[in-house]
């Protein structure tokens, strides 16, 4: 099931021997590894990536081929490394993966639809109905395989430390340690339950909701038995991954450790999230937030067809985009005529990013007119791809509708647009809770119809405290010591530079579960508690009949 891609290798001799002459010596060499999907994770990391070369580091990249991706801008780095492998799907009895030599995992976006926000679901569709055994093991014969090996090491220089995107990728974790380097996570959400809860930053159920609980920050009773029961479920299910993936990678990577010391043992994590819109919690020296890594105060210059058509609204427009790697496939018919609908009684103009152009032919006037079922109103403008940050940039953007994904939520805060969320699967519901709980957005059903589409987009767009509190939390995200692509940068540079940072690693790491919520503590003081107050008790006829005098006979 294995299908090696040629392998893309920058490295001239010319530029090593500058490098060296430069100083270049003192320079890191970094891996940085992707499980086998990764969406919009490598766009991130690879923003990352930019910012290691600029300052004279080199990066090796592995990851799988994914076509919805656009071409990484590193590629034409003469420090830069890219291995890519595919799968071969020749007989298609993969599942969510598409048929062919050169297959690609695709999320199963038609029952995301329906059921994403559920946790539940999610855990059944990844733990049984997906055959995560058969996935990972052919994701891990690529990582730990001979040809990846001698790939990433062409090089013979030891590499100073691993990134490894978290999610799903313990064989990644355990690549770092046959290569001996420390390793440092990245993770695309806020850092609670799933793999955190192996790790050594702490995430208390009664004060932290659990991931997809879609739980505000002040949880009532009830709340609090519902994120308890989240976090067993979330647990047993890692339990459970962890095991497939510890009987996994023992045959490919003999003397490797556990799945769960592997996480425990992370020199550092990379946590995309801020906490303007996170909620606060301990967290170990190591494990930085850097959520909004890739914002910039200048996104850069617009098209000239999206410049014209915005800065041609009087009153403005609203952006509509449910993130890149969305299939519009996936989305009802019904429901883009009835946001259709409500954006054609509004003032504004729209952009509306769809990536089906076959369902909406232009007429002869040059507009998008109608095909299966779809009607474009005159004032939106379809596009199958938008510079989504620059048009966030835009004074004249009103409205952000959004599918409530962290990078969007938070390029639209640092730009100071309200928000109408609409959200899909994974995080989506706990991150338009936070947007609600901050007075920056209004959540509406992506069932929703058009009155109410239309009411959520008037209501943002028209009350003034949606503006006002974007503003301030756009300052306060803004209000920062260091960028959060720097903290990145010193991360990794400092990890690598201490060997692992092992002074910094909290031994929590070591702890049972028990021993770290000290239940076999408090069971011990009970248990020496509970007996003494059962000797005593026993003692006491005996103490009591010793000294209390005994009464004289009367003769």
């Amino acid at each position: 099931m294995v299908r090696d891609m040629e392998v893309t290798i920058w490295r001239p001799i010319e530029v090593t021997l500058l490098f060296l002459l430069l100083g270049g010596a003192s320079s890191l060499k970094v891996l940085i590894v992707h499980p086998l999907y990764a969406g919009s994770h490598v766009l991130t990391l690879q923003s990352v990536t930019e910012e290691l070369l600029a300052h004279g580091h080199a990066v090796t990249t592995f990851k799988f081929r994914d076509v919805a991706l656009p071409p990484l801008r590193t590629m034409a780095h003469p420090n830069f490394t890219l291995v890519e492998r595919s799968v071969n799907n020749s007989r298609g009895d993969l599942p969510f993966v598409t048929a062919g030599e050169e297959a690609q995992f695709r999320l199963p976006l038609e029952l995301i639809w329906g059921s994403g926000q559920n946790l539940f679901w999610t855990i059944k569709k990844m733990a049984y109905d997906s055959n995560p055994a058969l996935l990972q093991g052919i994701h891990c014969e690529h990582v730990l395989s001979e040809s990846v090996g001698q790939a990433i090491t062409e090089d013979p220089a030891p590499y100073d430390i691993a990134i490894i995107d978290l999610m799903f990728n313990e064989c990644g974790l355990a690549l770092a340690h046959r290569l001996g380097t420390p390793a440092i996570g990245y993770w695309a959400f806020s850092f609670s339950s799933g793999w955190q809860e192996f790790t050594t930053q702490p995430a208390p159920p009664s004060f932290v909701p659990a991931f997809m609980s879609g739980l505000g920050s002040s949880m009532t009773f009830m709340e609090r038995v519902t994120n308890m029961v989240d976090r067993i479920a979330g647990r047993m299910f890692m339990l459970y991954h962890l095991y497939l993936m510890d009987g996994i990678i023992a045959k490919l990577s003999p003397g490797s450790p556990s799945s769960s010391a592997m996480v425990a043992n992370l020199s550092g994590m990379l946590i995309n999230t801020d906490m303007v819109l996170d909620y606060p919690r301990p967290q170990p020296p190591t494990f930085l937030n850097i959520g909004g890594i890739q914002v910039r105060a200048d996104p850069g210059p617009l098209p000239e067809n999206i410049r014209a058509f915005i800065e041609g609204s009087k009153e403005g427009i609203v952006l509509f985009t449910m993130g890149f790697i969305f299939d519009s496939t996936a989305v009802p018919k019904a429901m883009i005529n009835d946001l259709f609908s409500a954006f054609a009684r509004l003032p504004q103009r729209v952009i509306f990013k769809y990536d089906i152009q076959e369902d909406l032919l232009p007429t002869p006037e040059g507009k998008y007119g109608s095909k299966s079922g779809l009607s474009v109103p005159s004032n939106v403008l379809v596009l199958p791809w938008v510079p989504q940050q620059a048009i966030l940039a835009h004074p004249n953007t009103r409205v952000f509708i959004t599918h409530c994904g962290m990078h969007g939520v938070l390029e639209a805060i640092y730009h100071q647009v309200p928000m109408v969320g609409m959200p899909v699967f994974i995080d989506q519901k706990d991150v338009v809770k936070r947007m609600e709980e901050t007075g920056v957005g209004l959540k509406v059903s992506k069932e929703a119809p058009a009155d109410e589409i239309l009411s959520a987009i008037e209501q943002v767009r028209d009350s003034p405290s949606y503006r006002r509190n974007i503003a301030a939390l756009s300052s306060l995200l803004k209000d920062r010591r260091t960028r959060p692509m720097d903290d990145a940068l010193w991360l990794v540079e400092y990890v690598a530079r201490t060997k692992g940072a092992e002074h910094l690693k909290i031994p929590s790491r070591h702890l049972s579960l028990l021993a770290y919520y000290s239940v076999d503590t408090l069971a011990f003081i009970l248990s020496c508690l509970l007996g003494i107050a059962l000797v005593s008790w026993l003692l006491l006829p005996v103490l009591t009949r010793s000294l209390v005098p005994r009464k004289l006979k009367i003769l």
